[in-house]
């Protein structure tokens, strides 16, 4: 599970710092279990987030570091928007500062708007070093009982695929920006790719009424357990070849649906 960009080889010793603003922590589900995905591979992390109701302003949870503070209460003007902003960053900065004591950080990634956490990311890469990591975070739980479910990802008409093992390799060579990806696809489930299929119908995108074009999807089978949640790792790679520069996404996008489904 090395997806954290570029610290392969030195997990133990990385701190990972990550900012949420919208949502307290643990409270923020998608966030928490992307701390325990760090956890279990052997980050150290520690979270600046909002209060929620009666929490502290420091806490340690499963091992992640917890610092918190008051949240701020706008109205509805423009000034208190923009004071909440502010109040919000400095917030931030200074909790950021004082987690800082207990060691660099080798990573921050800055987890929902407002998207003003760059500074700390720029005051941080000039002090330590400390790598940005670009976020998609896309998690879906599925509850109660065991299900026969699939799992689709639908790519776009220029977007070539290919699929070996869980593992599929991505580019989109001839889009205005091109680039290369590559997912890690959840090991649970039993993945196929397929492509300008019609029995049954599958693989096809289309702009409009009356028009298609083949496209590829990745399609994972298999059976969910209660509270499963499956992992994608999407690592988005430079130009340059092998060289990742960011992302990582826990994603469950397709319920869960009677094997056999379309």
């Amino acid at each position: 599970m090395n997806f954290v960009p570029g610290l392969q080889g030195t997990r133990l010793a990385t701190r990972v710092l990550i900012i949420v603003q919208n949502l307290p922590v643990p409270f923020d589900r998608r966030v928490w279990l992307q701390c325990q995905a760090l956890i279990s591979d052997g980050y150290q992390v520690a979270v600046v987030c909002a209060k929620g109701n009666g929490d502290p302003a420091y806490e340690v949870i499963n091992t992640v570091e917890l610092y918190k503070y008051r949240p701020y209460a706008p109205g509805g003007s423009k000034l208190s928007f923009v004071t909440e902003y502010a109040y919000s960053f400095l917030a931030t900065a200074w909790l950021t500062l004082k987690a800082r004591r207990s060691g660099r950080f080798g990573v921050i990634q800055a987890c929902n708007p407002p998207d003003i956490f760059w500074l700390i990311a720029l005051a941080l890469r000039a002090l330590d070093g400390t790598r940005v990591s670009r976020c998609v975070h896309i998690v879906d739980e599925i509850d109660g009982g065991r299900h026969d479910l699939r799992l689709a990802f639908h790519l776009g008409p220029d977007v070539q695929a290919e699929l070996t093992g869980s593992d599929a390799f991505l580019s989109w060579p001839g889009a205005s920006a091109p680039g290369r990806a590559r997912l890690e696809l959840s090991r649970q489930l039993r993945w196929s790719l397929h492509r300008g299929e019609t029995d049954p119908i599958l693989g096809w995108f289309s702009r409009g009424l009356g028009r298609r074009a083949p496209a590829f999807p990745l399609i994972g089978r298999g059976r969910s357990a209660p509270h499963t949640a499956f992992a994608t790792r999407i690592h988005l790679l430079d130009r340059r070849p092998g060289h990742v520069l960011a992302v990582e996404s826990a994603r469950t996008d397709i319920p869960a649906v009677p094997s056999g489904s379309t």
